[in-house]
């Protein structure tokens, strides 16, 4: 299990609506990333969204808001690195 704690923090938005057993997100629905996580082959993304629920969402329900584009080691080594979004599989809104 990976915890990618450079997102932690970071303000992200439901691409669409995401139903979980602790209620519904809305889309266009915005909130602050918890942690990151890798489960079962699964990564998870545990967001605390603005409407008061906290819930995993999977990384292409999810839109990172920030203006640049974050890089973390490869492998543990600080000397590679590769973009958040390779890394995660999510969408990096880029904003001006």
């Amino acid at each position: 299990m990976m915890n990618v704690k450079p997102l932690k923090g970071m303000r992200c938005r439901a691409e669409r609506a995401i139903i979980g057993h602790k209620g519904i997100v809305k889309a266009n629905t915005e909130g602050t990333i918890q942690h990151v996580i890798d489960n079962l082959d699964r990564r998870l993304i545990n967001v605390e969204w603005d409407n008061g629920v906290t819930m995993y969402a999977f990384p292409d329900e999810v839109e990172i808001q920030q203006k640049e584009e974050a890089l973390v080691p490869v492998c543990g080594r600080m000397t590679e690195a590769q973009p958040m979004t390779e890394l995660l599989g999510v969408k990096i809104a880029i904003n001006p």
